[in-house]
């Protein structure tokens, strides 16, 4: 039996959005591959909580939901290297860099037409549809928005049971 000190990292998110959470285990265990094995299907059981807390966040928790392309984005991945096991969560594709306006929030800033067309020398017209009719505008000033952390408050939501997840496991693991 040795003593090991083993990091399990679960790295949450993508597209700029870095949060990330260490757990960091002391076990008086042999490496055996029950062992490898338990601590694993405890990782993907860590991932899932984290996964669902920021889906249910994502649908209308925090943040209010119109389509639900941010919450159907959200995924779940557990890769293993050797001692190291990875878990990566959060949303995938062009709705990461949406969560992450969102959980760290806007400023405010000037939101500028593009040319079209190749044409030099010219400014690009924004057209905006007000709901009764369009408007054309060579800029217009966005006011920003505060963050609203739906993210952060998911892996907040699933700590506690993520840490019994890995209790349970180191358990079942020392009676096997």
């Amino acid at each position: 039996m040795s003593r090991r000190r083993s990091r399990k990292t679960i790295k949450v998110g993508r597209g700029g959005l870095a949060l990330e959470m260490d757990v960091i285990m002391d076990w008086n265990l042999p490496e055996e591959p029950e062992i490898k094995a338990a601590l694993l299907r405890a990782m993907r059981r860590a991932v899932t909580r984290v996964q669902h807390a920021a889906v249910a966040n994502a649908s209308g928790g925090v943040v209010r939901s119109r389509t639900g392309e941010l919450a159907a984005s959200v995924r779940a991945d557990v890769a293993q290297r050797g001692l190291l096991t990875v878990g990566v969560v959060g949303p995938r594709g062009k709705n990461a860099f949406v969560g992450r306006i969102l959980e760290q929030g806007a400023a405010a800033h000037i939101i500028r037409g593009r040319r079209s067309g190749g044409r030099r020398g010219r400014r690009g017209i924004l057209a905006i549809d007000t709901g009764f009719r369009q408007v054309f505008r060579g800029q217009v000033q966005h006011p920003g928005f505060g963050p609203r952390p739906w993210f952060s408050r998911a892996i907040a939501t699933a700590q506690a049971g993520i840490r019994q997840d890995f209790n349970r496991a180191l358990q079942e693991a020392a009676r096997a």
